[in-house]
């Protein structure tokens, strides 16, 4: 065998935030085999978790989340899923 990391994955680019900056809600794609829960966050900029929540993307890989509560300002989602992570960076308006 050779020497890895095993176990969880970050990936930067398997994941997609759109519109950004955003005003009401953001919609994320992701790229990644149905079928699978993924626990979604968002983040602000001293790591204070906003919120979290469980979906299923059996049939979907998009997600929209209302984003109308937060105040304006940078903000970062992450969707754990599986052995990945993945992490976006959005801006809300």
């Amino acid at each position: 065998g050779g020497l890895g990391t095993e176990g969880i994955k970050e990936v930067k680019e398997e994941v997609k935030v759109y519109p950004n900056p955003a005003h009401n809600s953001i919609t994320l794609i992701l790229n990644e085999a149905p079928g699978n829960n993924a626990t979604i966050g968002i983040t602000d900029l001293t790591g204070r978790v906003i919120s979290s929540s469980l979906v299923n993307y059996s049939s979907n890989k998009e997600f929209t989340l209302n984003i109308s509560g937060l105040a304006a300002g940078v903000y970062f989602v992450k969707a754990s899923s599986g052995q990945a992570v993945y992490n976006a960076k959005f801006i809300k308006e």
